[in-house]
């Protein structure tokens, strides 16, 4: 990313996932779902807020990287090629992160060009990346991390790919290393974040 200003728009109001550290997995009733608290955000208002970041924007708008998520998976969103479309029409920079467990739209949005996909994990085996991304399946990520190399080569695209690999104590050893290596032969970059618990409150109890 190559901004002097982020603007995130949650598009996708939930998550498939249930990781114990993040706001909506740890939410009071464990239940943030589509229809009630979450939901997808609709073409026509999300244009509407473009066309008003464009407007009020502190920087130049090549300069402005739209963040098409938050805490939610947008993923899931099924006019998510739409959605990157409709930013890169402004001149904005665009990128997604994903748990990368739902597969269903990976090629249409990565033939929407956006600048950036970051991918969210935390180990390279289950027993692992299962403790801190509750209900997710690594080996459905690594499948899905070399569909999303496949489609960048077979299609020349120059969309960056970060592997966000979120540390905890029980994951800094082998499997940091082995999801380096996996980075590095699929032309990924691996970016090592540390871990915090979410919401703030939770941190500070």
């Amino acid at each position: 990313m190559d901004a002097a200003y982020i603007a995130n728009i949650e598009i996708v109001g939930t998550c498939n996932l249930r990781c114990p550290a993040c706001a909506v997995g740890n939410y009071p009733d464990g239940q943030r779902q589509l229809g009630s608290l979450g939901g997808t955000m609709q073409l026509a208002r999300f244009e509407a807020i473009l066309d008003k970041l464009a407007l009020e924007s502190p920087v130049p708008k090549e300069q402005l990287f739209v963040a098409l998520y938050s805490w939610g998976e947008p993923l899931i969103h099924p006019k998510i090629d739409l959605l990157i479309r409709a930013t890169k029409e402004r001149g904005f920079q665009v990128g997604v992160s994903s748990n990368l467990n739902y597969g269903n739209h990976l090629e249409k949005m990565m033939l929407a060009e956006p600048t950036e996909v970051c991918i969210s994990l935390s180990g390279f085996r289950q027993a692992t990346y299962g403790r801190s991304h509750r209900g997710g399946d690594i080996e459905i990520v690594k499948s899905n991390m070399q569909r999303l190399a496949e489609i960048r080569e077979a299609n020349d695209l120059d969309t960056k790919i970060i592997v966000a690999y979120h540390l905890y104590r029980h994951n800094c050893g082998q499997d940091l290393f082995e999801m380096a290596e996996l980075a590095d032969r699929l032309r990924f970059t691996l970016n090592p974040v540390w871990a915090l618990l979410l919401p703030l409150e939770k941190l500070l109890a």
